[in-house]
């Protein structure tokens, strides 16, 4: 692709987030990436976006931005049940597609929707963002490292958000309404950490998993735990809670337990590192990490850059390395593929709550 041109469906949190990204590193690019047009229902929504990060229209009307031969790529930004729909629309015309996670309200939805970008054969980014975080990169290298020395026993994560039906960080109601966003906190928040700990620790082989619902919202369950065996013989937990403390937006927080050494990490980079060994305890400040990208090689083009990109801009460095691999011609990552596999891994985990906590087997889920 010569020149990437940019259509987004969508103008609300999510939207904006990906159109103050994708502004922030044209610049990179030069004249290859252009900024197009800007749709959603809400005129005024639509119309401010378009004005702060410089697309050159706006509109109401979806089939004029998918319809537009002058956009080649689009970036869906709406709804999860409406997911399905602008991907044809896009994929019959040739477009790319960046796809917010998860991908469909089910997991039978999301296949669907892999046939139809291999049938059309075009490039498409899910955005599973934690990917792109310059701390889990680091943490992934030291996890590599640890594993030479000492086996690995077990990791633990708590990942709890204010309900983003409330507050002002992630606030979309849609999210209280099953048939728009088709479940809860694990897939609509928790399908990230699925495929961040295959990405760390490989395949998950099993699942069993519990889930409730405080809120009361029908079929929106803000609390599920899932305990998973890893194809390496690994067992780990997953709890994932959107709870009702506006004083406390969002946090990860890992613990990794090898034979020999203790790891954790909790937010997104800013606090740090701790690990303790049999030598000592060592914390690895915002500064360290910041070091290691260098050594990792994370992203080195923008290493220097830290004055545009700061090191925790995570959706800024998704946005560069899509739009890096559509100009250099190479498939993006992560896949369909990817957002396929932490969709069934979800399902999975749905199917064994709401079968008394059975063990499922993911190999053989269908």
């Amino acid at each position: 692709m010569e020149q990437v041109t940019i259509g987004m469906i969508g103008a609300g949190f999510i939207g904006k987030e990906h159109a103050r990204s994708v502004r922030l590193m044209k610049p990179f690019f030069g004249q290859k990436v252009k900024l197009v047009g800007v749709a959603d229902k809400d005129e005024k929504e639509a119309a401010r976006l378009a004005q702060e990060f410089e697309f050159e229209y706006h509109t109401t009307d979806v089939a004029r931005v998918l319809n537009d031969d002058k956009i080649n790529t689009i970036f869906i930004c709406v709804p999860t049940v409406a997911h399905i729909d602008i991907l044809e629309a896009a994929a019959k015309q040739g477009k790319a597609v960046f796809c917010e996670k998860p991908l469909a309200v089910d997991y039978a939805t999301a296949k669907k929707m892999g046939e139809i970008v291999a049938k059309y054969n075009i490039p498409c980014q899910v955005g599973f963002v934690l990917r792109f975080t310059p701390v889990y990169h680091v943490l992934r290298n030291i996890l590599q490292e640890r594993a030479r020395e000492s086996k690995l026993m077990t990791v633990l994560l708590r990942d709890d958000q204010l309900i983003p039906v409330k507050g002002n960080v992630h606030f979309t109601p849609w999210r209280s309404d099953v048939t728009q966003a088709g479940a809860g906190v694990l897939l609509e928040h928790g399908i990230h950490d699925v495929d961040i700990f295959e990405w760390f620790f490989g395949p998950i082989k099993n699942v069993r998993a519990e889930r409730r619902n405080f809120a009361g919202f029908k079929g929106i369950e803000d609390y599920i735990q899932c305990d998973l065996t890893f194809e390496s013989g690994m067992k780990g937990t997953m709890i994932h809670i959107w709870h009702d403390i506006e004083a406390r937006h969002t946090i990860r927080h890992f613990e990794i337990f090898f034979q020999q050494a203790f790891i954790q990490l909790e937010g997104y980079g800013t606090e740090g590192i701790t690990i303790r060994d049999s030598r000592a305890s060592h914390y690895l400040s915002h500064e360290d990490i910041y070091s290691m990208c260098k050594e990792i090689k994370f992203y080195p083009e923008l290493s220097h850059r830290i004055d545009v990109v700061p090191l925790g801009d995570y959706y800024a460095i998704q946005a560069y390395a899509f739009l890096k691999a559509l100009l250099e011609g190479m498939p993006p990552s992560p896949s369909i593929e990817d957002g396929i596999r932490a969709h069934k891994v979800v399902a999975a985990s749905y199917y064994s709550a709401d079968h008394d906590g059975a063990l499922v087997d993911i190999s053989s889920f269908v």
